[in-house]
């Protein structure tokens, strides 16, 4: 495997791990390890709104008394959504000294170890790839669960008032 490669499969792979990074730190949960108190305090806040959030939904499932339809329709998707994501949120925090091991190892300590072989060559184009797919399976993702989500209690709504309005 030539040098100029070898750079090459590192930089896709390093650019993968930037690329994971930022949206981390977009929302919050990069790796809290050396990072300012802004940022920590900011990631308690979006935590406390999630878990405020999740309270909320809850007292309108209850007051409700899970009888009706279409607040349950309405309610639930959002729930699961911001349980999962407060869950999440916990998990990054809890283990982001972990993480924070990933995002240098594969940055910097990696490449100690790799050779210019054709075994690591494959390995490494197997990780950036495999990174890659992660990477924008997330993205991708997360706008369409976006629009799931927003969009979902509005259509049924209209489904609602087309077929209840007659």
């Amino acid at each position: 495997m030539s040098e100029y490669y070898h750079k090459k499969l590192k930089q896709n792979l390093v650019n993968e791990f930037d690329f994971l990074g930022h949206l981390g730190t977009k929302i919050f949960i990069y790796p809290f390890v050396g990072k300012s108190k802004i940022v920590t305090a900011l990631f308690r806040l979006v935590f406390f709104f999630l878990i405020f959030t999740a309270v909320q939904l809850m007292i309108t499932l209850y007051v409700k008394d899970f009888g009706d339809w279409v607040e349950l329709v309405n309610v639930i998707p959002n729930l699961a959504v911001v349980i999962m994501a407060a869950i999440k949120y916990n998990k990054f925090y809890v283990n982001c000294s972990v993480y924070q091991k990933y995002f240098h190892h594969y940055r910097n300590h990696i490449w100690e170890i790799v050779t210019n072989s054709q075994a690591h060559k494959e390995i490494i184009a197997i990780y950036t790839t495999i990174l890659c797919l992660v990477n924008r399976f997330l993205f991708y993702y997360s706008i369409i669960l976006l629009i799931f989500v927003n969009s979902f209690p509005r259509v049924f709504m209209f489904l609602e008032e087309m077929f209840t309005d007659d």
